[in-house]
């Protein structure tokens, strides 16, 4: 009687065994997409965060060169360039500069600087950040 119910807990044992074999697979292939979505979502966010930080920064630079006492358009935009050209290949720069102020104004649009993310990128998103500065005294239009 003993040997009878032994041999009953194996096969009740091996039954409950063979019943879950595969459920790793698909807990696995249930989770997988969801944990890859917010993967490519976090790699979006921190590109979108990386080139609105740069366009800023080189609106500023670039500002900040106009402001200087007989400088010119080509040595703002090369300033605009020289931050830009590490993060974005795209961009359109803005200047706009009297005997009072320059305003620089960086327009990089993310369809075409996506790295990681380009082909599921949405189309119209763009990052616009405009420097406005007051210029130095004595000031001209170089």
């Amino acid at each position: 009687m003993q040997f009878a119910l032994r041999h009953k807990k194996k096969l009740v044992g091996n039954a409950c065994r063979r019943s879950r074999r595969g459920t790793t697979v698909v807990e696995f292939a249930m989770t997988f997409p969801i944990v890859l979505g917010f993967f490519l979502a976090m790699i979006f966010t921190v590109q979108l965060f990386l080139l609105e930080s740069a366009s800023e920064i080189a609106a500023y630079e670039g500002a900040r060169r106009g402001i200087i006492v007989g400088s010119t358009v080509d040595e703002i935009e090369t300033d605009v360039a020289r931050s830009m050209n590490r993060f974005a290949s795209e961009y359109t720069v803005n200047i706009e500069r009297n005997s009072e102020f320059v305003e620089v104004e960086v327009v990089v649009p993310m369809n075409g600087n996506s790295w990681a993310t380009g082909q599921w990128c949405p189309k119209g998103i763009e990052f616009s950040n405009t420097i406005r500065l007051q210029r130095q005294v004595g000031a001209d239009d170089g």
